[in-house]
């Protein structure tokens, strides 16, 4: 037999790494490289929690200078998305019926006037189920509105945050109910006092706030 031959079939068998080994540098295991990454991901999951609940101590936290000079960072993190509410702990009862009507135009073209809040009624009512978020995003809404300037426009970071949310809102509702291509959109909110318990069937005359023409931006 030939001495090349017999030297080839002498040979120990060659070890077959294994596929994943392929995947770790030379000189480090595999099991390390996973724990780093373990370690990393825990770590970046830790500093998103402690920022969150920081900007979350801000927010709700009294006036200060720390407070002031982040507001717009805090406001950006925290709305809409994390608002704090505490009327779980202690609600306020729903004191005034509200007709939140919007229309839009689109050069000289105005529309009609369309009731959301009789939209919003129509699709709860009989609903078992209701969404929460989705039953009080008009009046969350008007909360928002109530205390922005109607004729000169946000004022500061956080009313301007405001301001977008309702607009948004207002104009997603509005494709929703087939309007496309308008320029500008009109909010008209008719506000009633509930009446007393001890007089439920009280008249109680309707207020009508007419707010200025707002533009919608081109997509």
């Amino acid at each position: 037999m030939p001495a090349a031959l017999k030297e080839k079939q002498e040979a120990p068998p060659r070890r077959v790494l294994d596929a994943a080994e392929h995947l770790a540098p030379r000189g480090m295991p595999l099991r390390r490289r996973r724990s780093r990454s373990l370690r990393a991901g825990f770590a970046t999951v830790c500093l998103l929690a402690a920022y969150h609940l920081g900007m979350v101590f801000l927010a709700i936290a009294p006036p200060n200078v720390i407070k002031d000079h982040s507001m717009q960072q805090v406001q950006w993190w925290i709305y809409p998305w994390f608002e704090q509410g505490w009327k779980m702990f202690a609600p306020e009862p729903v004191s005034t019926n509200r007709a939140f009507e919007v229309r839009v135009r689109n050069g000289t073209k105005v529309s009609r006037w369309e009731n959301l809040t009789a939209a919003d009624d129509a699709e709860i009512r009989g609903d078992l189920i209701t969404s929460r978020q989705h039953a009080n995003v008009l009046r969350r809404v008007w909360d928002g509105m109530e205390s922005l300037d109607k004729k000169k426009g946000p004022r500061n970071p956080g009313e301007a945050i405001r301001f977008t949310y309702a607009r948004n809102v207002v104009v997603q509702r509005m494709e929703a109910l087939g309007y496309e291509n308008f320029s500008k959109i009109q909010i008209r909110v008719r506000l009633q006092k509930v009446p007393p318990h001890n007089n439920v069937n009280a008249e109680q005359p309707w207020q009508t706030m007419m707010l200025p023409w707002w533009g919608v931006p081109a997509k």
